[in-house]
């Protein structure tokens, strides 16, 4: 992993100006307000309209229905952790597009679980398995505004803490991988 490829696209402050693909593939990432102008989003649109209708101060905890199950937003509140008291998460069913409202955090991206000390198995009813952090991974600094793509089995840990604490607000749209293949076709 070629951290230096993954955050090329980070000006001062933080702003990507373009979206920005992992050199192994690890993530999408870029601002909420430039969406369209990345290849490799088709099928994932309701989920990018929906997060640009949003206003990131009335947000809410919560679960939306955006296409019923097949695309379902998830807000939340929290405040980030040091990475040694996160874990990475993945996912088989659910494209997660992780849009940052408010506040900073980092997210901890990996282009596979190979070689990662499984923690808990895949729950089906949850589509989600939990492993320990390895001793290196990609770090994507995300800010309000920001948005990253992650793709069923890839390995990622959000909720970290970009230059200390700091309190989030962020929606997380799941969008059906199956819904999406089938409507790529």
């Amino acid at each position: 992993m070629r951290r230096r490829e993954i955050l090329a696209g980070f000006v001062a402050g933080g702003l990507m100006p373009k979206w920005t693909v992992g050199a192994s593939g690890e993530a999408m990432t870029g601002r909420l307000d430039q969406w369209k102008s990345l290849t490799g989003v088709e099928g994932l649109e309701p989920a990018f309209e929906y997060l640009a209708r949003l206003d990131p101060p009335a947000v809410t905890p919560g679960r939306t229905a955006v296409v019923g199950e097949d695309v379902y937003a998830i807000a939340s509140n929290y405040t980030t952790e040091p990475a040694q008291a996160r874990r990475f998460e993945v996912h088989q069913k659910y494209i997660d597009v992780q849009y940052v409202a408010a506040g900073q955090e980092s997210i901890g991206v990996l282009p596979s679980t190979d070689g990662l000390d499984l923690l808990e198995p895949y729950d089906p009813a949850k589509d989600i398995a939990f492993y320990a952090s390895p001793a290196k991974y990609v770090s994507l600094p995300t800010r309000a505004g920001q948005v990253v793509v992650l793709l069923p089995g890839q390995p990622h840990m959000p909720g970290v803490h970009l230059d200390g604490a700091h309190a989030v607000v962020k929606v997380v749209v799941k969008v059906s991988a199956a819904w999406r293949a089938a409507r790529r076709r």
